[in-house]
């Protein structure tokens, strides 16, 4: 029998009570645990929350303000091309207005003064590309503000309206032009800088010389050789491009380093119908006019283009005397220049007067002198394609007419005519031989202008050794 205490009940009570009141605490503190976890939990969720929306709202008035700036740029500014006057109407040309603000216009005008500066911007301060004379055509694309734009050399320049006027030039002509275009190859002479190094005066020969002999100085002026022929040069390009030539120049500055052998080799790679070679020589001081040099018949080279050298260089010759009024000493046959020997189409080069003559030098350093000599020039290269054409057409006429005649022959002999046909035959024979007779007159005229020429050359064959070595 167990008895109970009243000690030991209530020892058992209080320990009872202690015991659930720690639990109790325990279980308070892990439950304000819990709490605390999910209350800061809770925070840092909403923390993230108002960031990215905070983010959101700033990324969205960026893209908005972006948006307006776009929506403020009229629609004319993004989209508006300037017309193109090549596929301009008729009835539109003169009425569209490019982004440079000039009324687009396709025809030609003619220069009407003398001394008329063409500038590479529309403004009186711009650099001047080049100096005209009256007389000359150019290809309008545009007008503005007192100017005129023109196009050389596939670029836009401009000039005062005050100086041209519309010419009555079909601009559609340029299609016909640009088929029968023939690409003239012109090398002003000289540059800055004398090249001592040598090279082959010709291919495979064992003679040298210096790869650029330096420029010759007026003996009054003090101009320099290169700044003239390419003053020269640049206005000829301009005048043979509104012909409807093709031009090329081996430089367009003076600060390069080309020697005479690759000038030529230039005039190959952009396959030039002709090369022209401008310079202003030296000798003693009462040789003057202009003078001409091409290859010997003989030449190892290009001696196949001997004719056709000559009678460029003469029609050049007669053109610049003509226009200028100075007179000619001849053209000098030699094999010792070495951009002719190594030029494989037809090629001379034209001294346009001596710059240790007095006269000579005083003529070269005025433009308008300049002008003349460069419109003579492209005269002169204009009368040697006609020659050249109607040399053409009559060996072609010859040649048809040969073969005509040996038709004729054939039928005749077929209907059994041969005594008739012999007789026929006979009379054109005379005639072909009447015709050989005036190839040897013609011959024989060609025969005295050389003879004229040479007789020229006995006044300047000390200046034309010295010129050879001047190249």
């Amino acid at each position: 029998m167990f008895y109970i205490w009243p000690y030991d009940i209530i020892h058992s009570m209080k320990r009872n009570y202690d015991l659930a009141k720690k639990n109790s605490a325990r279980a308070s503190r892990k439950l304000r645990g819990r709490y605390t976890a999910a209350a800061v939990f809770l925070m840092l969720v909403m923390s993230a929350a108002g960031c990215s929306k905070t983010s959101n709202e700033k990324e969205t008035t960026t893209e908005v303000a972006a948006s307006s700036e776009a929506e403020s740029i009229p629609d004319t500014e993004e989209q508006q091309t300037p017309p193109d006057s090549s596929v301009l109407k008729d009835n539109e040309v003169g009425t569209k207005v490019d982004s440079e603000g000039f009324t687009i216009l396709d025809d030609y005008v003619i220069v009407k003064g003398d001394n008329v500066n063409v500038r590479v911007k529309p403004n009186t301060e711009a650099d001047i590309y080049l100096v005209l004379q009256s007389g000359v055509d150019l290809h309008r694309t545009g007008e503005k503000d007192g100017w005129t734009r023109v196009k050389l050399n596939g670029s836009s320049f401009y000039v005062s309206s005050n100086y041209v006027e519309v010419t009555e030039i079909n601009w559609k002509q340029n299609e016909k032009r640009s088929e029968n275009s023939k690409v003239i190859f012109i090398d002003p002479s000289k540059q800055i800088t004398a090249d001592t190094e040598t090279e082959q005066t010709a291919p495979g020969s064992s003679t040298t010389k210096a790869r650029m002999s330096a420029a010759n100085i007026g003996v009054s002026t003090g101009n320099f050789e290169y700044d003239i022929t390419l003053s020269l040069a640049q206005k000829l390009k301009a005048i043979l491009e509104t012909r409807g030539y093709t031009v090329k120049l081996s430089r367009d500055t003076s600060s390069v380093s080309i020697s005479n052998r690759e000038r030529a080799l230039l005039a190959d790679a952009e396959s030039a119908d002709v090369y022209l070679k401008l310079q202003a020589g030296s000798a003693s001081e009462d040789v003057k006019g202009l003078m001409g040099f091409i290859v010997t018949a003989n030449n190892d080279n290009n001696g196949d283009d001997y004719n056709r050298s000559y009678e460029l260089c003469k029609k050049v010759l007669d053109g610049a005397a003509t226009e200028t009024g100075t007179g000619k000493r001849g053209i000098v046959e030699t094999d010792k220049l070495t951009t002719l020997n190594y030029c494989n189409m037809p090629s001379a080069v034209i001294n346009v007067g001596f710059l240790s003559n007095k006269e000579d030098d005083i003529r070269l350093s005025k433009e308008e002198y300049i002008g003349k000599l460069a419109e003579g020039i492209a005269n002169g290269i204009d009368e040697y394609y006609g020659t050249v054409r109607t040399l053409e057409d009559n060996t072609t006429n010859q040649q048809e007419t040969a073969t005509e005649q040996s038709n004729t022959d054939d039928s005749q002999n077929d209907a059994g005519n041969q005594d008739g046909s012999d007789d026929s035959q006979g009379d054109a024979g005379n005639q072909d031989g009447s015709d050989g007779s005036q190839d040897d007159a013609n011959g024989q005229d060609d025969s005295d202008e050389t003879q004229n020429d040479a007789s020229d050359q006995g006044e300047t064959d000390g200046s034309q050794d010295d010129m050879s070595d001047q190249e």
